[in-house]
């Protein structure tokens, strides 16, 4: 997980923190497909847990495959015209069914516009499901990599950061 800012007409990365307030921020969920090369696993339904501190709108998304042409398919920064679309809904799952299938090796980018309200300044996880299904309630569920009994992906932002340091008056 990822989060970008705008200034001017410069996007830049923010790590994961998703800022406090009203100007959205584009958060890029990035889906690899780690089965190796030659296998027959193709992703082609996703979804993700968006917690409920964040309102959220779909801004875009991009299937990445492993080419000849294209051997690098990680997830690029998101283009400036995403950052006009304002989030409208809180909290929830998003689920993007019959995408173009990501063969093994290749990249999946799910690039939404998010706000949060909280003032936290917490970490949150992101629950993240992929499915060779055209569905996400259909086909075989695909493994988390790192913990191969887990059929989903934890990810985590920190939302409510403001990024003005704050002093504490009682000590």
């Amino acid at each position: 997980a990822t989060v970008y800012t705008l200034s001017g007409s410069t996007v830049t990365s923010i790590g994961n923190n998703i800022p406090q307030g009203s100007t959205p921020s584009i958060l890029l969920l990035e889906y690899e497909n780690q089965s190796p090369n030659g296998a027959n696993s193709v992703i082609k339904s996703i979804d993700a847990l968006v917690p409920a501190d964040v309102t959220y709108k779909f801004a875009g998304s991009k299937t990445l495959n492993v080419s000849n042409a294209n051997p690098d398919v990680s997830c690029a920064p998101p283009p400036s015209s995403y950052f006009s679309v304002v989030p409208t809904t809180t909290g929830g799952v998003y689920t993007q069914n019959s995408i173009t299938g990501v063969k093994p090796e290749g990249s999946f980018c799910l690039y939404l516009a998010v706000t949060t309200s909280s003032t936290s300044c917490s970490a949150v996880n992101w629950r993240a499901d992929a499915n060779t299904g055209n569905s996400i309630t259909g086909g075989q569920e695909f493994y988390d990599f790192n913990i191969q009994t887990q059929p989903y992906s934890l990810t985590s932002t920190t939302n409510g950061c403001s990024g003005i340091l704050g002093c504490d008056t009682n000590s």
